[in-house]
């Protein structure tokens, strides 16, 4: 099978993914019909049965929800009171919210840090009760 055939069935397999329910589902499946026409000539060592055992919907609604919690960013942002750093224990880094509410967040040395990893490690339900 040729590459233009394997981007052919990628291609049609995005874009009959419904675009309800989800964050620029829109958006993000035209940023991953794009990835794959850059690289298509990636998918000569690809076997066209990995193809159709790979989930091309999971992909998109895996992109459409990290371009959504990068839209929290700044939400967090403005509801953080400190972080807490300790030099010597930094597994113990904790980010403190207005709302008197805590998490950790080890390992992290500046605000910024502690806010991706904050965004990284929570659902968006979560990020939506902040």
């Amino acid at each position: 099978m040729t590459n233009k055939n394997k981007l052919n069935y990628i291609i049609a397999l995005i874009n009959t993914m419904p675009e309800k329910g989800g964050y620029k589902i829109k958006e993000c499946k035209r940023n991953r019909v794009k990835h794959y026409t850059d690289n298509i000539d990636k998918l000569t060592n690809i076997e066209f049965s990995k193809l159709e055992n790979y989930s091309f919907t999971d992909e998109v609604l895996r992109h459409s929800e990290q371009l959504e919690k990068k839209t929290y960013v700044s939400i967090v942002t403005d509801k953080v009171q400190k972080l807490e750093v300790h030099k010597y224990a930094p597994e113990l880094n904790q980010l403190h919210f207005n709302n008197a509410t805590t998490f950790k967040t080890p390992h992290t040395n500046t605000i910024n840090e502690a806010i991706i990893f904050f965004i990284d490690n929570h659902s968006l339900k979560q990020l939506k009760h902040l």
